[in-house]
């Protein structure tokens, strides 16, 4: 692939992993990922470390499930 074309995939991984892009835009940043394994190993990367994220922050704030305040 040419470095400009990835840059320009890789500019839309945010709001692609966010699903803030049309299905047509969709579209063709699957159809590269399909064809690019360097910007399938970052979106696969940026994948990772959001869920590792997501995982740590729950697990230091539990959120407390006591039901017995709402009557």
């Amino acid at each position: 692939m040419k470095k400009i074309e990835c840059d320009i995939y890789r500019d839309l991984f945010p709001n692609y992993i966010k699903d803030k892009i049309s299905d047509t835009t969709k579209k063709f940043v699957d159809n590269h990922l399909n064809e690019c394994t360097s910007c399938k190993s970052i979106m696969i990367t940026l994948i990772c470390i959001i869920n590792s994220l997501i995982i740590k922050s729950t697990s230091y704030y539990p959120i407390k499930n006591n039901h017995s305040t709402f009557g």
